[in-house]
């Protein structure tokens, strides 16, 4: 990978084969079996990510980003291409999936860190910012299971970040909190940026993608539909789906 960049990927495809296709009467008999219809959610996809940049993720529902967010991550295999990730990453995909949900906030905080390598000495030094941006007041020695999906999100959004990371994807984590939640976390975003964290983010928040990324991909059927300075491409997608809500009302 050159020098200068985090993540670098090489026409990526992720193919799935969907589930068992229903027997018919003939297959019973004949003893044949129905093809599994396979579908292609990401489809040779090339880009590169600076050190410290923040590129966007746009497209769709089912567009491929998700699939592509956890190729990166390491979660799921490319069926072809190749990524390469420099340094330590963390991904943010489902903030708090990973607590347990019969001890609290703070000893989740412990073994969420743990997990990551951290000694306990080292998440001690930051067991106190993590409290404050969480910003969960008493319930932090409540157990998980008293928590609101929101603050379930807000304490995985700031144990994630507090890892320090020299990469941080994350998939549309700012969807499931409040407005003010989702104004922290693209602040946050910008604000590891400027030190030297390199992030991927797939939103919906167009106008707050717009404020911290500088280059947007935008995704379509699995492929790259463009990529480039970040409101021109915003720009671009929000032209394609008014055309195609149009499309659909005529």
């Amino acid at each position: 990978m050159a020098e200068g960049l985090a993540i670098n990927a090489q026409g990526v495809s992720k193919r799935y084969q969907l589930g068992t296709r229903a027997i018919s009467l003939r297959n019973a008999v004949t003893g044949e079996r129905g093809k599994r219809p396979i579908v292609d959610a990401v489809n040779k996809v090339t880009f590169s990510v600076a050190k410290g940049e923040v590129l966007g993720l746009i497209g769709r529902n089912g567009s491929g980003k998700s699939s592509l967010i956890r190729m990166i991550a390491g979660i799921y295999r490319p069926t072809e291409g190749t990524i390469q990730v420099r340094g330590r990453l963390t991904a943010l995909v489902e903030l708090g999936a990973g607590f347990d949900q019969q001890l609290s906030g703070r000893e989740n905080i412990y073994m969420n860190a743990s997990g990551h390598g951290l000694s306990r000495q080292e998440t001690e030094s930051s067991v106190g910012d993590i409290i404050e941006f969480a910003g969960i007041g008493r319930f932090i020695d409540f157990p998980m299971e008293t928590y609101s999906t929101g603050m379930r999100a807000r304490l995985g959004f700031a144990v994630a970040t507090a890892l320090n990371p020299d990469v941080l994807v994350a998939d549309e984590i700012t969807a499931v909190g409040d407005v003010r939640f989702a104004d922290q976390c693209f602040n946050h975003f910008d604000y590891m940026s400027k030190k030297g964290t390199t992030v991927l983010l797939a939103s919906h928040n167009l106008n707050r993608l717009c404020d911290v990324a500088s280059r947007v991909l935008w995704l379509d059927n699995g492929e790259v539909r463009q990529i480039g300075p970040a409101q021109e491409t915003v720009d671009a997608y929000r032209t394609f789906m008014r055309s195609t809500d149009e499309g659909k009302q005529s």
